[in-house]
């Protein structure tokens, strides 16, 4: 995905949550993005710093750093989905330290069914795999064990 797209994104958030209508975790990603008025020189130079590190990217080598920016940003730009792997890997990327989620699910008309809230630290979250079932490229590559 072009640098030119993630800029598009990153300067117009708001366009970004309507063209990902049935697309959850990335309308909640852009509306961050936008709430937290996050700007393009700010949000490159955070990725920068993310792919730096040896807990987001190994080994360090500019091919891997390079890939890396070049798989998320193609998963953050897109309007179809976005895993959960890539929202923390998103989050972490624009130096977000800590996410709860609050989840309330109703059956029937107002009716409580359920609710759960996740409140956790993104530096305890490992979103570093050796292959990333996310990233589509790799599926020919993977090993099933045959």
């Amino acid at each position: 995905m072009s640098k030119k797209m993630l800029r598009e994104a990153v300067e117009d958030p708001t366009t970004q949550v309507r063209k990902s209508s049935n697309n959850i975790l990335g309308r909640i990603y852009w509306t961050l993005v936008k709430n937290l008025d996050v700007s393009f020189q700010s949000f490159n130079t955070s990725l920068s710093r993310y792919v730096e590190n040896d807990l987001n990217v190994s080994p360090q080598t500019s091919s891997k750093r390079s890939e890396k920016i070049s798989n998320l940003t193609a998963e953050l730009t897109c309007y179809d989905r976005m895993s959960w792997n890539k929202f923390i890997e998103g989050l972490k990327a624009i130096q977000i330290i800590r996410l709860r989620i609050r989840v309330e699910v109703w059956r029937g008309k107002r009716e409580i069914y359920a609710e759960t809230i996740l409140d956790t630290d993104l530096c305890d979250v490992d979103t570093l795999v050796s292959h990333d079932p996310d990233d589509i490229e790799n599926v020919d590559e993977v090993d099933h064990g045959k």
